[in-house]
């Protein structure tokens, strides 16, 4: 999800809860909560609270060629006619405007 978007798995019962819950696109700042959700009730909310940095692909591509990198690369994810992803990944230079997205970067010496 979003800001405020939430993403939640259950392992035995417990309820484990990630939660965006501010994203700046100014700077970059993403400040995330982790919290889990007991079967008697009881919560750890937030249990966990991280506030990252968050890098675009096009900052990570010229840190990578500061870095000395001669080439930098993108793969983006394929998708068929329907728009399900195939599971392959191509050479790209533009990426589509998808909620999520799961890429590569590869770099070469």
């Amino acid at each position: 999800g979003g800001v405020g978007g939430a993403a939640a798995n259950i392992v035995d019962g417990i309820e484990m809860e990630w939660a965006q819950r501010r994203v700046d696109p100014i700077t970059g700042d993403l400040d995330c909560e982790l919290s889990f959700f007991f079967p008697d009730g009881s919560s750890m909310a937030p249990a966990f609270a991280y506030a990252f940095r968050y890098w675009g692909l096009a900052e990570l591509q010229d840190v990578l060629k500061e870095a000395g990198f001669a080439e930098v690369v993108v793969f983006w994810p394929e998708a068929d006619e329907d728009g399900d992803l195939t599971g392959e990944f191509t050479r790209a230079e533009q990426g589509s405007d998808d909620e999520t997205f799961t890429c590569y970067l590869a770099c070469t010496p």
